[in-house]
């Protein structure tokens, strides 16, 4: 007696096998019947043929339809094979990531920009400056001289004569000297400005970068601050929002000017300045 149970596979191995077969069966199913978010794309319906109506001759049989392209011969032959299908256009089936992605995010166009058109320059300048100076000097100097000859003026002028007009002793001059400088100097400077200011385009250059300036005046009862901003900027380097740091800008050049009586007072008169001009002070 033969055992069949012992050839015979068990459920589970039944199981696996069914889940296979229908895997490979789904697998050769189109994109429509696989994707969730695959819409199918019927092609168009076809245009309507044209017909040409038939005549009928006096002894009451239709006139023959005669043949080519002027005489709807063409689109006899069109009716009498059916409808053709149309192919959809290339691509038309084909889906992409943007349509099928729940996550897909689509980058936006590059903005063109055109003269006239605002940006927003955020200015964070930081600088430290530091500067040691030491300098030890020692001159000396030892001058003589002696004066020999000299024409006597008094004959010059009686006689018309020139004669030798020192006397004795013979006069002499000189001078000594000795001088020492030791100075030493130290500066160190730390700046920092923050702001915020819109600059208009003021070019386009052929290569994309744009010419850009900001001016800002404010103005409290007698005291007046101006700044002005300029640079080159790259499209690139603009955010989102449309601003751009002040260390992206080429050529970059920042002016703050302050007018007013606080100003004057604190510059110098040209009486202090003729001093210092003149004596070092």
């Amino acid at each position: 007696m033969t055992n069949h149970s012992a050839h015979t596979p068990g459920w589970p191995v039944r199981l696996a096998h069914a889940y296979a077969a229908v895997a490979a069966l789904a697998l050769t199913w189109p994109c429509a019947a696989q994707s969730l978010f695959q819409r199918p794309i019927s092609p168009p319906p076809a245009p309507p043929v044209p017909t040409v109506p038939q005549q009928a001759t006096p002894s009451g049989q239709p006139a023959a339809t005669p043949a080519g392209p002027e005489a709807g011969g063409g689109a006899d032959q069109m009716a009498s094979k059916g409808p053709q299908p149309i192919a959809p256009p290339t691509g038309a089936s084909a889906m992409t990531v943007d349509q099928l992605s729940l996550f897909a995010v689509t980058p936006p166009a590059p903005r063109r920009f055109q003269k006239h058109d605002k940006i927003e320059v955020i200015i964070n300048e930081t600088s430290l400056q530091k500067a040691e100076q030491s300098l030890d000097t020692t001159k000396k100097y030892d001058l003589k001289a002696e004066l020999s000859q000299f024409p006597s003026l008094r004959r010059l002028l009686e006689e018309a004569t020139i004669a030798n007009g020192i006397g004795s002793p013979t006069p002499s001059v000189g001078v000594k000297g000795n001088s020492a400088f030791k100075g030493e100097g130290t500066a160190e400077r730390k700046d920092r400005f923050t702001a915020r200011i819109s600059a208009l385009v003021l070019e386009v250059k052929p290569n994309g970068l744009l010419l850009i300036e900001a001016r800002e005046s404010q103005q409290f009862d007698t005291e007046t601050k101006s700044l002005v901003v300029s640079g080159m900027c790259d499209p690139k380097d603009l955010t989102a929002q449309g601003t751009v740091q002040s260390s992206q800008l080429a050529n970059l050049v920042i002016r703050v000017e302050h007018t007013g009586d606080l100003r004057d007072g604190a510059k110098k008169g040209w009486i202090p300045q003729i001093m210092e001009t003149v004596f070092g002070m």
